[in-house]
């Protein structure tokens, strides 16, 4: 899905780069169907694509903008996953909520259509705003979705390394998961990371050390050995 728009992006010289329009990016075909397939995995809606696209569209173009003006001399073969990576993190941590939000009913739902049903309402006691995140929490698919289902991928250390993030999963901050995702996964640089996580420098080195400590702490748990585990917190590599 990303090859026609690598190519595109790696032929642009970097003033052709830096003065890029977000909207061809983010209409381009395979951005498209990257953008749906992303909110249709999370999402099960009727809404239209065209629907979907247009409640997404203003704030992917001031994340792509963002992400451009960030890193104009980022380099070529990496403005793909840079402005990519961007446009999904912000669709999976903004987007589908925002998506979400515009379907109707989702945020104002009857009390009689609970005791219509004779069933207890569960969410009695939550304010408006409670209510409404509980509602988007339980459409989303919460089972973890292994690479390898129905995906024929050579790369088998990658998939280990999904298989083992999403078993620490439960034991992760958001922040400390998407970073983690981003630097074994995606293989993010720290700038990079910073523009997808919408953070400064600071904020992200904060997360990697208690993230560093926290596998440190796992890996002990685990039966890993103790002079391993601490040169690995007194190692300056992640």
């Amino acid at each position: 899905m990303r090859h026609h728009r690598n190519a595109w992006l790696e032929a642009l010289t970097p003033a052709e780069f830096a003065g890029l329009d977000p909207w061809l990016f983010i209409n381009d075909e395979e951005s498209r169907k990257q953008w749906l397939a992303e909110v249709r995995s999370k999402l099960r809606i009727s809404m239209s694509d065209e629907e979907i696209h247009s409640i997404l569209s203003i704030d992917l173009y001031h994340c792509i903008s963002r992400a451009i003006r960030k890193n104009t001399k980022v380099d070529a073969d990496a403005r793909g996953q840079l402005l990519i990576g961007s446009a999904l993190a912000y669709i999976r941590r903004k987007g589908i909520a925002k998506v979400f939000d515009e379907i109707p009913g989702a945020k104002h739902v009857s009390l009689c259509d609970y005791q219509a049903l004779g069933v207890r309402r569960s969410h009695a006691l939550q304010d408006e705003y409670g209510e409404s995140t509980s509602s988007y929490a339980e459409t989303i698919e919460q089972a973890p979705v292994f690479l390898s289902e129905g995906v024929v991928l050579p790369d088998t250390d990658m998939q280990s390394q999904h298989r083992l993030i999403e078993l620490i999963r439960c034991q992760l901050t958001t922040r400390e998961y998407q970073l983690l995702r981003l630097l074994v996964i995606d293989g993010h640089s720290p700038a990079n990371i910073c523009d997808i996580l919408d953070l400064q420098a600071k904020q992200v080195g904060k997360i990697r050390r208690n993230l560093k400590l926290k596998l440190a702490d796992l890996a002990m748990h685990a039966g890993i050995s103790p002079e391993l585990v601490a040169g690995y917190v007194g190692s300056t590599a992640e």
